[in-house]
């Protein structure tokens, strides 16, 4: 799983990015969502979170 993951990868997003998480989604886990986009912000990586 871990070379599947995004958040893993995190380091090498450079330009802004747009992240869009529909609540009651069942494929994708909230906590995922939030998990990338604390990564992204951690690093001064501009991201827009809906």
């Amino acid at each position: 799983m871990r070379e599947a993951s995004p958040v893993f990868f995190a380091d090498r997003i450079k330009c802004p990015l747009f992240v869009a998480q529909g609540r009651n989604d069942p494929r994708v886990n909230v906590d995922e969502s939030d998990q990338m986009v604390k990564a992204l912000e951690a690093r001064g990586v501009k991201v827009e979170y809906w």
